[in-house]
């Protein structure tokens, strides 16, 4: 009974630590949640995207249908141009991160846009 215990941790334990290894490890630098900017200002998104296994193939920003881009190479940064925002209020950012090894991470922070 003690043996077949034994086995189900063991069998469980490298289960779970193989499932970590190709997980996307995706943190928003900047802005920061809840950060307010004017429809006049640029907005700089910065954004680290890392996996243990694989590598990642191309991390995307989206905003509504206002702005979407992707970039397949690091410095993984978006430019969101003055403008591009034609109504005050709150927005989502959302970060997408995808790896060799199909695998995806999502983030999003919510900006406010003033007048």
């Amino acid at each position: 009974m003690k043996n077949r215990f034994l086995f189900i941790f063991l069998i469980s334990l490298f289960a779970l630590c193989g499932c970590h290894k190709d997980r996307i490890t995706l943190e928003i630098i900047s802005p920061k949640s809840d950060d307010t900017f004017t429809k006049e200002q640029r907005i700089d998104i910065k954004v680290t995207a890392s996996t243990q296994k694989g590598e990642i193939i191309q991390v995307t920003a989206i905003v509504d249908t206002l702005y979407n881009q992707s970039v397949t190479e690091e410095p993984y940064n978006f430019i969101i141009p003055p403008k591009t925002f034609k109504k005050a209020g709150l927005y989502y950012i959302e970060i997408k991160a995808y790896s060799s090894e199909e695998m995806i991470e999502g983030s999003a922070v919510r900006i406010n846009i003033t007048e």
